[in-house]
């Protein structure tokens, strides 16, 4: 699937003291790790608001629903924390607009499109080591990368990025300028097409 870049551009927001997560509320996106490291940094930054978009499914295997989970473990910063459903395509740019920080935290992940969508918007990111998203954030010269499952990196991240609001300038400006010299459609284009040609001459060679 090919990813299609907003064509409008995103207001920079990164001076609004807002946490952003968007995504599946599943357990491989690391929505309970997520939890835990926001209860651990919230009470210490108690003017910082938390927005988590996406919508979840019990577990086949025990029932247990990861979003209910999530908002148990949150439950006492519910003045903090705002629970949203899932967000459509066309209300993306928009969402990444009202956000200073996009954090995923991902214990799984291929290739991270939310994380290149807040590439673009050139968001403060935090991510994990994992998939293809060190490649996106330029191996964490374009974002804050955490391994995956890890509380308290997790944690320390956040903390950092919260207290230093020149920090999430400087890595928001660093993953948009990574999104336009090395994941824009125009220039991913062309590297699909010479592979293909490179396929077709061994190819053609082979017979």
């Amino acid at each position: 699937n090919p990813y299609i870049p907003f064509e409008e551009t995103i207001g920079n927001s990164l001076e609004e003291k807002v946490i952003g997560f968007i995504g599946r509320l599943e357990p491989r996106k690391g929505v309970l790790e997520l939890a835990e490291a926001l209860c651990q940094v919230l009470p210490d930054f108690p003017e910082w608001k938390v927005k988590i978009a996406g919508s979840s499914t019990g577990s086949c295997v025990s029932g247990i629903d990861p979003e209910v989970v999530v908002k148990m473990k949150l439950a006492r910063f519910a003045e903090q924390v705002d629970f949203q459903d899932r967000i459509e395509p066309r209300d993306v740019s928009d969402w990444l607009a009202s956000v200073g920080i996009c954090v995923f935290p991902s214990i799984w992940e291929t290739f991270s499109y939310v994380t290149l969508e807040a590439a673009q918007a050139g968001k403060a990111i935090i991510g994990t080591r994992t998939g293809a998203v060190p490649e996106i954030l330029d191996n964490g010269r374009a974002g804050l990368i955490v391994p995956p499952g890890d509380v308290k990196a997790l944690a320390e991240a956040l903390r950092k990025l919260m207290a230093d609001p020149d920090l999430r300038t400087k890595l928001g400006a660093s993953a948009q300028r990574r999104f336009e010299e090395r994941f824009h459609p125009d220039r991913v284009m062309w590297e699909i097409l010479e592979v293909y040609r490179e396929a077709a001459l061994c190819a053609e060679v082979r017979r």
